[in-house]
């Protein structure tokens, strides 16, 4: 494979920031976090991480 087609399988291009981050399931998992905690601090500024979503 050539370098630029093997970066391209490395990587992810967000589809909510364009952001381009590896393609390792841990970093998407933690930047695809971050969007969620995003939406709910836009609805909800007092929420905090710690405080979770809804109960069981």
């Amino acid at each position: 494979m050539l370098g630029g087609a093997m970066s391209e399988e490395r990587t992810y291009t967000c589809p909510t920031c364009g952001e381009s981050v590896e393609r390792d399931l841990l970093v998407f998992l933690h930047h695809t976090d971050q969007h969620i905690i995003e939406a709910i601090k836009k609805d909800h500024p007092e929420w905090v991480k710690d405080d979770g979503t809804c109960p069981p």
